[in-house]
This record gives structure tokens, C-alpha cells and sequence, in this order.
């Protein structure tokens, strides 16, 4: 195997043309939810509702198909306020985008949240978008996913909840297609409500 590596490094136009067609014949990566959603909800009217939508850029498994998709309705749901206006503005203003500011709980009481604050990346304006990913009902969680390296910019912020019920009621939704839910940990408890 090292001989053909070292073959088609030696003879340039030879890799290029391998690496090509290995391109066109390597197999999909059925682990990648983009590959199933692509697959099996191309670009058709489809109801999709995504809890825990972040930025719709960081960490998103979707984001490309979401702006790919133009026919697709959409419902990101996002509780953080400073997050919620980037999702916002990084979706605009489509007619099929719904956007909700809230996080689902099991009664839709008001409940408190935490994440890192926004001025974390004043502070540091090269800080890993990663860190805006976390968010949790629960402090110590935040703590655990930062590693202890954001402690002093958690903010604790009382968010509108609503539960997921409600939530479809609210916005018409009478049939799904896909639901996304990155809460955390809290996965569970939003579907299973």
C-alpha cells in the first residue's frame, strides 16, 4: 500500500486523478445526519423544527440544508437572547423561517438558564464559537462543558419556556417531518414531555 501511496506522490497528475475519482465512488457517510436528511427530504415543502438552534452557523448539523432547501418551513427555537438575534440575522427574513425565543420545559413556567455570556467574546473576540454552543437549566453543567475556563462569564438569565405542545399549538404545526433537539443533555426530557 505504501508503494502506490509513494507512486501517485511522485507522479502528481496521477494523484490528482485518483483522488477524483475516489471522490466520485467513496462511499456516503451514512453517519452524518446531512447525508439522511438530504436524502430522504430533498428540496420539497417539509416541516422541520429545530430546538436548541444556536446561531444556525456554529455547530449546526443542517445550516447548508436549511438555506439549500428553500421550500422547506422551518421553527428554530433558541431561549438565549444575544444567540437568538445572530440565528435571526444568519436566516433572515424567508417567508417558510418561524423563529421562537424560548427553551421547552415540562410546565412552560419561566425558568432560569445558563450559558456564556455574550461578553466572553468581547473579552476575547477570538474565543472558540464552541463555547456558545453551551447552555443548560443547570450551572454545574455549563461548568463541566467549559471545563471550568468560562466560569466567570456564565451568565444566569430567566428565559420564557414553553412546552413542546404548546409549542407546535403556538405555531400551527399539525405535522412534522424532522425534529432536531440539541439541549444538552436535556434531550430526552424535551421529546419525552
Amino acid at each position: 500500500m505504501e508503494s502506490i501511496k509513494n507512486a501517485i506522490k511522485n507522479l502528481p497528475i496521477v494523484g490528482g486523478l485518483a483522488k477524483f475519482v475516489y471522490r466520485l465512488i467513496k462511499p456516503a457517510n451514512i453517519n452524518d445526519l446531512s447525508y439522511w436528511i438530504n436524502r430522504y427530504l430533498p428540496n420539497k415543502e417539509i416541516t422541520v423544527v429545530q430546538i436548541g438552534s444556536n446561531d444556525g452557523i456554529s455547530g449546526d448539523p443542517i445550516s447548508h440544508l436549511v438555506k439549500k432547501n428553500t421550500m422547506w418551513n422551518v421553527l428554530f427555537v433558541e431561549p438565549v437572547p444575544y444567540i437568538f438575534e445572530r440565528l435571526k440575522n444568519n436566516y433572515g427574513n424567508n417567508p417558510g423561517f418561524k423563529y421562537e425565543k424560548s427553551a421547552i420545559n415540562l410546565d412552560g413556567s419561566y425558568q432560569f438558564f445558563y450559558s456564556i455570556g455574550e461578553a466572553a467574546y468581547q473579552k476575547n473576540p477570538t474565543l472558540s464559537e464552541d463555547y456558545n454552543q453551551i447552555g443548560s437549566f443547570y450551572k454545574e453543567h455549563v461548568q463541566k462543558l467549559s471545563g471550568g475556563l468560562m466560569d466567570k462569564f456564565i451568565e444566569e438569565i430567566e428565559v420564557n419556556c414553553i412546552t413542546l405542545n404548546d409549542l407546535f399549538k403556538k405555531n400551527e404545526i399539525e405535522s412534522l417531518d424532522a425534529l432536531l433537539v440539541d439541549a444538552e443533555g436535556y434531550d430526552w426530557k424535551v421529546v419525552f414531555n
